[in-house]
């Protein structure tokens, strides 16, 4: 019998709270850990990671933590946490999570059993049988690393105190990749960067970012490109390192950034009015008549929308209502949201027509 999923999760990044929640979009703290004496997923058989995810689910549905946060109904419930199991989830659902941050595309084209569990605004959430046995995150709107570690660290104690982790004295925290040895933390944040793009200052800023040590991505990550000036950054060494002294670094370099992007905006409107409001209003013109709409030009659009409300070219809309359209507008999404799969073409339509609306 194939799963599907009934309710979209509502992620809670997506109201525009938190501090600088203009510019920085997401907080994001995520942990790898393995289970002791069970291979690490790329090198395990099927029964290892049925072993596994039976470890981990045990460990979910007799947990009292699990079961205290609140009231959700989802495919299979532990109090206000959910389990999604991906074994026969249809092919749309898997690439909505992916949309959300719940999962990593990794996760959507791997194979065996494995599952995702997460909270009731999807705040706090965990892989089982990722490139690790379990990649558990929070992610939060806006700067707010500090908050994301308090929660994940305590996602982190609640299942430590059920299963053994594969741990070592002088390497700490084992994982299946090397640069997350140790605390296994990966702290990033997703920026909204439309000035210094513009201005051609990104490249200037990469290269200070990598001498710190640190990545600058796309907005799924590794590998992808940096659509509608959405950047993360991240570190990319755990090994030696403690907790706060990664979450300091990153959030002393997002508050600079955030800084040069707030000053770039002022002087682009001082230097550049005309073509900035021509080039905001040209967008918002686009994204209310379009009748067809790729998903990546509606990020581009939105982009310049964010942008002309931040600098007040544009009347007010709460923050909250354009990252509600920087989710809508993805094709699983959409199509979810739909209740239907669609050709490229009937999408691109539907994206226009929904944009219009909302507008």
């Amino acid at each position: 019998m194939t799963n599907e999923i009934k309710k979209i999760p509502e992620p809670s990044w997506v109201k525009g709270s938190g501090a600088n929640s203009d510019i920085v979009l997401t907080s994001r703290i995520r942990l790898a850990r393995n289970l002791v004496n069970i291979p690490f997923p790329p090198k395990a058989r099927i029964q290892d990671l049925k072993k596994a995810q039976k470890l981990i689910d045990d460990a979910f549905y007799s947990h009292p933590y699990f079961k205290a946060q609140g009231k959700a109904k989802g495919k299979s419930s532990s109090g206000g946490f959910t389990k999604i199991s991906f074994d026969e989830l249809p092919e749309m659902d898997k690439h909505l999570l992916a949309e959300e941050y719940l999962v990593s595309h990794a996760f959507v084209n791997e194979k065996g059993p494995r599952s995702v569990y997460f909270n009731k605004n999807a705040s706090v959430s965990f892989m089982a049988n990722e490139e690790d046995h379990i990649r558990m995150q929070s992610l939060l709107s806006g700067l707010e690393l500090e908050k994301a570690w308090k929660l994940v660290n305590k996602l982190d104690d609640v299942l430590e105190e059920k299963l053994d982790f594969a741990y070592s004295e002088t390497l700490g925290y084992l994982s299946t990749c090397p640069t997350n040895a140790g605390t296994g933390m990966r702290a990033s944040v997703m920026l909204h960067l439309p000035a210094v793009t513009m201005l051609n200052l990104i490249p200037q800023i990469a290269s200070k970012i990598l001498q710190l040590g640190l990545a600058i991505r796309g907005i799924y990550g590794e590998g992808t490109e940096a659509y509608g000036h959405f950047y993360q950054i991240s570190n990319q060494v755990s090994l030696g390192l403690k907790e706060e002294d990664i979450i300091e670094k990153i959030k002393g370099i997002t508050t600079q950034i955030v800084e040069q992007e707030i000053l770039s905006r002022e002087n682009m409107l001082r230097d550049l009015s005309l073509q900035i409001k021509d080039r905001v209003w040209r967008s918002y013109g686009l994204l209310k008549s379009a009748q067809l709409i790729t998903s990546e030009e509606a990020l581009e659009l939105i982009s310049m929308v964010k942008l002309g409300v931040s600098v007040k070219i544009l009347p007010p809309v709460p923050v909250g209502v354009l990252n509600e359209l920087f989710l809508l507008i993805r094709p699983a999404y959409l199509q979810k949201t739909l209740g239907r799969q669609l050709e490229p073409l009937a999408r691109d339509q539907k994206r226009a027509e929904l944009i219009r609306k909302r507008l």
